[in-house]
């Protein structure tokens, strides 16, 4: 049987079932106030296209009927109240799209709501005999009834006032009397205690298919709310004040103000719109975090600003949705959310809101936060122009929001600035368009070591040394053409010498031209030094692996010489005339072994031999050298000791450092005159006298050695730099002399001093410590037995490999004069291919260290592990002190440097093999 309501033309209904939801029937008003055609509703479950219907079974009743539901349908075209009742085993909406007009008032609501602002008001449907067949739960419970209690029952035996009795049963006359139109009144209803209510009433006759008069609906709006509205409106004022008033107070107040003027202005806002709550929400870390930032809440409402701090912004995904759409959420009843907002509904239900709305707060296209404005204690509907008064309040607080940032982060630029013009380790300044000096921060000073005072208004150019200006200056005018050149480094002139600095010119412009050019300046002088000093560490790693390779060739060379040199002695007579000549090649051969032994030492791939030297006989030795060659206008005015200064030193060591010194003492004199002097002191220091150097408390005795010269002189600046490795001041100087000294005199826990007065001369004054005198050989006569070197019995067969072809033949050759058969191999793999096809036969090995294929020491170990009784001969001009120190743990491995005597091999030979 066809619902009542499916009936009516004015109002909206469909039925459906209750158990499955599923539409069964749908009437042509609810189908336009849907927007949807037949087939689209009819057969289909509510929830399809109703938000919010999925409770509805959970709020079946056991009563027939009932209101299960009632609200506002915001998914729809326009808002639009829709009930839904429990009608025995069906379910019945019926949906009120808008108040009917009257024919005397036109837009009656319309008009009210001009007077009041939003209003909310309710409906109720009636047969022709009073019987009421729907109402919505607000005015059920507005008169204390549940709906199940009036639902069915005579309005004139319930809700009507006694007194009005007549003029209700006169208007259901009216409405059966098909009249074409219903009056506009004004009506009492009785409260359920007894209590009289006012309402206004808006009625209008429903027909059925036939156009049959089957009832009458009717809204009503509560009276005494209209009076409360009325009011509400007179106290705050119309729209225009009230933005009139916002924007007045805005505009006046300065930037630490407006956080002030937000809160006043959530405060007007919220009193006229009849909320509970108004508040500003802003995101932060690209929109993942939001923070409650201003607040207002109506008498008796609870603050919520603490705790709604730091939210992570997923928590709302439908909410961010319409806010990322610039676009205004309007939710005038919470429970009717769709299910795709369940988050945002059950955070809300949390803190009792009923509705709200939220207007987002956009900064051209980028959204920055929002506006929100809760009702708790009942529903709120916002009217259009209430919804363009919260635009235009979002307006505003977005501009005065940017123009508080950008007065706070002008500030704040401002202050970093300034804080960090006065703090930072780099130079900082300012320049006009003509390179004058406008500010200097403090680096200034700590840089140049000039007062910031003496360069304000001055050219900076007059900073740079000479040779770099014409670069500055062409940086300068690049700048006046508003480009930024490349950074530099420059040469400027500090108080104390000078400083590098890496100089980037920025020119900050005004209409195309630079108006000012900003500096920034960083001290790279330490830097500079740092590079050097690693370029002349790669240096010397590239002199000391040079070194070693030299030494190696080197003394293959003075091995052959030396080997040579034995040969000749021997075929010689003592009285011969070659004799003379023979002993100039022996020094020729020790000078070149010097030579050598210097490189390694200078390079660090040879450790000094320490011994007991006497300082004043090689000072004196190393004097006699130079006097050979130094002009006779420079002399020597030597003050030594007349007691024996014993010192443990290298002797090659010991001798280059003084030798150094005075070629750098004949170059200073050089420099000022053609004459001068050089003046060399030694002497045993007292104990008074080393308490005034502390560095030498821990010492007992310790010597000084002062060489003086009255050159040229040493400045100040050049003395910091003296002993640094390839620093020199000489034209074609190595910078290594100086260095070695300061090397050497540390090496043995000495100390170094320096005066010099440029123009006067200068003076290095060395503290060395002093050792106990070295003991004297005691000369004996011993008459020795000349050792055979050929063993008994048979020759002995040694196996020599060296690969230098010459050095190979002449040690085969001494070997095979003293009766040793000798097999004679080049390379390390085919040693060691022999020595597996002879091993048994070998009676010595004699092994280069740098052979091919396989070094010595490898060739050795692996001749051991066949053999650990063979005795093992390893030549070498130079070992690392860890490939040596590994080599001398092995007793069967004895270690020959080159260039050796061939004496001392000889002389192992016979001792080894004889005990053999």
């Amino acid at each position: 049987m066809e619902h009542f309501f499916l009936k009516q033309k004015t109002l909206g209904a469909l039925q459906f079932e209750l158990e499955e939801l599923t539409v069964v029937a749908v009437n042509q008003r609810a189908l336009q106030i849907l927007n949807k055609r037949p087939e689209k509703v009819k057969g289909k479950k509510i929830t399809t296209f109703l938000a919010g219907m999925d409770q509805i079974k959970e709020r079946l009743h056991t009563r027939s009927r009932e209101i299960l539901w009632e609200g506002f349908l915001v998914n729809l075209r326009t808002p639009v109240f829709a009930s839904v009742l429990q009608d025995g085993k069906w379910g019945v909406i019926v949906f009120v799209d808008s108040p009917a007009p009257d024919a005397d008032n036109l837009q009656f609501l319309p008009y009210l709501r001009q007077i009041v602002g939003s209003i909310d008001y309710d409906y109720l449907a009636l047969d022709l005999n009073g019987a009421l067949l729907g109402m919505t739960r607000n005015l059920c419970r507005e008169l204390g009834y549940e709906t199940h209690q009036l639902l069915g029952k005579n309005i004139l035996q319930t809700i009507v006032a006694e007194e009005q009795n007549d003029i209700w049963r006169l208007l259901l006359q009216n409405a059966s009397s098909k009249i074409s139109h219903l009056p506009m009144m004004q009506t009492r209803f009785v409260h359920r205690n007894g209590k009289r209510v006012d309402f206004i009433l808006s009625a209008r006759i429903l027909y059925d298919g036939q156009k049959k008069p089957v009832g009458m609906a009717a809204t009503c709006v509560n009276l005494a709310e209209i009076s409360e509205r009325i009011f509400q409106r007179k106290k705050t004022g119309m729209l225009e004040g009230i933005i009139a008033r916002i924007s007045s107070m805005f505009a006046q107040s300065p930037s630490y103000k407006l956080d002030d003027c937000i809160n006043e202005t959530l405060k007007i806002v919220g009193e006229y719109a009849g909320v509970d709550r108004s508040y500003v929400f802003l995101f932060r870390e690209n929109l993942q975090i939001m923070d409650n930032t201003h607040e207002w809440c109506a008498p008796g409402i609870e603050p919520q600003i603490q705790n709604l701090q730091g939210l992570p912004s997923k928590l709302v995904p439908w909410w961010m949705k319409f806010l990322l759409r610039n676009e205004i959420i309007h939710i005038p009843q919470v429970s009717a959310l769709p299910e795709e907002a369940s988050s945002e509904k059950e955070i809300l239900e949390e803190q009792d809101i009923q509705s709200l709305i939220v207007v987002p707060l956009t900064e051209g296209e980028n959204l920055i936060g929002f506006i929100g404005f809760d009702s708790v204690r009942r529903a709120k509907f916002w009217a259009p122009e209430d919804i363009n008064l919260l635009k235009i309040v979002s307006s505003v607080f977005v501009s005065s929001l940017i123009r508080k940032n950008a007065e706070l982060s002008l500030a704040d630029s401002e202050r970093r600035y300034r804080t960090l013009f006065n703090i930072a380790p780099d130079l900082i300044f300012v320049l006009d368009d003509g390179g004058q000096v406008l500010s200097l921060n403090p680096a200034f000073k700590k840089i140049t070591g000039h007062e910031i005072e003496e360069f304000l208004k001055t050219p900076f150019v007059e900073l740079i040394v000479e040779e770099d200006r014409s670069v500055f200056k062409e940086q300068l005018e690049i700048c006046l053409r508003g480009e930024a050149p490349p950074s530099h480094e420059f040469r400027i002139r500090g108080y104390d010498g000078e400083k590098v600095v890496d100089l980037i010119l920025i020119p900050l412009q005004e209409k195309g031209k630079a108006r000012v050019i900003f500096g920034i300046g960083r001290d790279v002088t330490e830097r500079k030094i740092l590079e050097e000093s690693l370029r002349r560490a790669e240096r010397l790693k590239s002199i000391g692996t040079l070194a070693g390779g030299i030494a190696h060739d080197f003394n293959n060379i003075l091995e052959i010489l030396l080997g040579n040199y034995t040969i000749l002695k021997d075929a010689l007579a003592p009285d011969s005339e070659l004799y003379f000549s023979l002993e100039l090649i022996r020094q020729a051969i020790e000078r070149g072994k010097n030579l050598v032994h210097n490189l390694l030492t200078f390079a660090s791939k040879k450790e000094p031999k320490y011994i007991v030297l006497d300082l004043n006989k090689e000072i004196m030795h190393v004097v006699e050298l130079l006097q050979q060659t130094t002009p006779r206008a420079i002399y020597f005015d030597l003050h030594l000791s007349k007691e024996s200064i014993w010192i443990r030193f290298d002797q090659v060591q010991i001798q280059q450092m003084i030798l150094n010194l005075c070629l750098n003492a004949i170059d200073a004199i050089k420099a000022k005159k053609p004459q001068g002097t050089i003046t060399i002191r030694t002497k045993v220091l007292s104990k008074e006298a080393m308490k005034s150097i502390p560095r030498l408390s821990d010492i007992p005795h310790v010597a000084l050695l002062e060489i003086e010269d009255d050159g040229i002189g040493i400045d100040d600046q050049t003395q910091k730099f003296l002993f640094d490795p390839f620093f020199t001041t000489k034209k074609r100087g190595t910078g290594l002399g100086l260095s070695v000294v300061f090397g050497v005199v540390k090496s043995i826990k000495g100390h170094i001093q320096i005066k010099s007065v440029p123009g006067e001369g200068s003076c290095f004054s060395f503290y060395l410590p002093m050792t106990a005198p070295a003991e004297q050989p005691v000369k004996k006569t011993v008459q020795t037995e000349k050792k055979s070197p050929v063993r008994h019995g048979s020759q002995a067969r040694i196996l020599l490999v060296e690969d230098d072809t010459l050095l190979s033949k002449m040690l085969t050759y001494i070997l095979n004069r003293y009766g040793y058969r000798v097999q004679q191999i080049y390379s390390g793999r085919q040693a060691l291919t022999y020595f597996e096809n002879h091993a048994d036969e070998i009676d010595l090995a004699i092994l280069d260290y740098d052979i091919p294929e396989l070094n010595g020491w490898e060739l050795a170990q692996k001749i051991l592990q066949r053999r650990v009784d063979l005795k093992i001969i390893l030549t070498s001009g130079f070992l690392d002190p860890e490939v040596r120190e590994r080599i001398e743990e092995h007793d069967e491995i004895k270690l020959f440097e080159k260039p050796y005597e061939p004496e001392q091999l000889l002389e192992y030979l016979i001792d080894y093999l004889d005990q053999k």
